[in-house]
């Protein structure tokens, strides 16, 4: 999976990223975890393509906790974003670092990772990116 932070991108696309984080940030960050989410959603919240599209794939389900329901019945598989690779993307983008262990559930993960990206949007005033321009 391609990495975002390793992706160019432009000083308006960062700056897409970070309003789309303020305006919807009860969407955008909510320390799921295991939520598959359509790249259309990012997309509909303002998130620029080069932060959500490179983490677009097929996720292959599993057996009991790890299986993948669709309007109540399991599927194979199915192809999304899932919203923990995606908060760690983004919170690398960012530089937003948790404070918490990597260790524990996805649900717990995602909790740490979130906080650290709301910390990270405060520390952005005046906004300053080292992407490209």
């Amino acid at each position: 999976m391609d990495d975002p932070a390793a992706q160019r991108y432009t000083q308006e696309e960062f700056q897409q990223l970070v309003d789309a984080l303020r305006g919807n940030a009860d969407k955008l960050l909510d320390g799921d975890g295991h939520t598959l989410m359509s790249v259309s959603f990012y997309l509909d919240l303002g998130v620029p393509e080069v932060f959500a599209c490179p983490y677009w794939g097929w996720n292959q389900a599993g057996t009991g906790k790890h299986a993948i329901f669709v309007d109540g019945e399991t599927v194979e598989g199915l192809y999304g974003i899932h919203n923990l690779d995606w908060l760690y993307g983004i919170a690398k983008v960012l530089g937003a670092f948790s404070t918490h262990p990597k260790y524990g559930g996805r649900g717990y993960q995602a909790r740490a990772i979130c906080e650290g990206i709301v910390d990270a949007l405060k520390l952005l005033e005046p906004m300053e990116a080292t992407a490209e321009a």
